[in-house]
């Protein structure tokens, strides 16, 4: 808890990697670290995706590189292997997004060595969906990452929802204190005591409530995963209050039951599959098309220029968009949040 950690929150889409430094007080006293978003393959948003490229002197592209290519038959993309990573069966995907998975994680850590992160020292956090009975898969990602020079003994599993609460909380900042007897304790006031959150639930108390106790609703609509938390905590607290966290994820997230209905259907409809566009490419027709905009798609197979999106389109975008929404609203709707007053808040 108080080494430096690297947090790593493999998205489907996109992963990102966070780091603090070590917070440890040499001497009696308080110190406080935050922790930032690193760079990686020259961006904070790394796309995860991994392309067989068939070519032996370079069989392997991920990330940026491999989002700006264009794929040709000889090469094989996996996009979203996150989702087959965690197939309840072992099947040809699950083994697949194994190797994929390994294959990433060693680039990863070859990313982070060239920071000048010390990885020999630093405990490693992975963000995993809160589903049921996932030790064995902590485990598998575990191992795919120790094969791939990383330090299993130092690997450590946190559910996303579990995190992404913490986080909002703290935003980051973390406050250790060593006391005269040379014990150290996290100061949860510090970390939290005075975050958004905990604000504006004291001044629904204050002016629009008589119940201390408040429950905030946490919802994190990802690319593989919706991810839900809630937080009791009391309000009345001198320091962080909170008291019960109960979070759960759902395998419903925006590519599987919004992206690939959606673009299956507007290839459909202009005469073309998706395979033949790069990751950066299908990114910019997403931005389009979910914004009421147009993207021009210029086709290889034959020549041509497909405009996607637009007024066109809308009725296609407005469908699936509300079909998904409902399907979230479903598990937020039913999720055992507690009676007391709840506050929503999307993220």
């Amino acid at each position: 808890m108080f080494e430096p950690i690297v947090s790593i929150d493999l998205g489907a889409s996109y992963t990102k990697v966070a780091y603090r430094p070590s917070c440890l007080p040499r001497g009696t006293g308080r110190q406080e670290r935050l922790a930032k978003v690193l760079v990686l393959d020259g961006s904070a948003l790394i796309p995860t995706l991994a392309i067989s490229t068939g070519n032996k002197k370079l069989p392997w592209v991920f990330g940026r590189a491999a989002a700006g290519m264009t794929p040709t038959a000889d090469m094989e993309v996996f996009l979203n292997w996150k989702a087959n990573l965690f197939r309840s069966t072992n099947d040809k995907e699950s083994a697949e997004a194994v190797t994929v998975a390994g294959k990433f994680f060693g680039w990863m850590r070859e990313q982070l060595e060239a920071t000048g992160t010390d990885m020999a020292r630093a405990e490693v956090r992975v963000a995993m969906p809160a589903f049921e009975n996932m030790e064995s898969k902590a485990l598998l990602i575990a191992r795919c990452m120790e094969l791939n020079g990383w330090n299993s003994a130092k690997i450590l599993k946190v559910t996303e929802p579990h995190a992404n609460t913490i986080g909002l909380f703290s935003s980051g900042r973390n406050w250790v204190t060593r006391n005269p007897a040379g014990q150290l304790q996290l100061q949860y006031n510090k970390m939290f005591g005075q975050n958004f959150y905990m604000q504006v639930a004291r001044e629904a108390v204050l002016f629009g409530m008589r119940n201390p106790i408040i429950t905030t609703l946490m919802v994190d609509i990802g690319a593989f995963t919706t991810d839900i938390a809630a937080l009791t905590f009391d309000t009345r607290s001198e320091h962080d209050g909170l008291a019960d966290i109960k979070a759960a994820s759902y395998p419903l997230g925006v590519i599987n039951e919004l992206d690939r209905p959606l673009f299956a259907a507007l290839g459909a409809r202009h005469g073309f599959t998706w395979s033949e566009i790069s990751f950066r490419e299908s990114e910019l027709v997403k931005l389009a098309a979910y914004g009421g905009g147009t993207h021009s798609l210029l086709l290889s197979n034959p020549s041509r220029v497909v405009a996607v999106g637009g007024a066109a389109d809308n009725d296609l975008v407005i469908a699936h968009t509300a079909a998904f929404a409902d399907q979230v609203w479903q598990k937020v709707s039913t999720f055992p949040s507690g009676t007391n007053q709840t506050m929503v808040y999307r993220v």
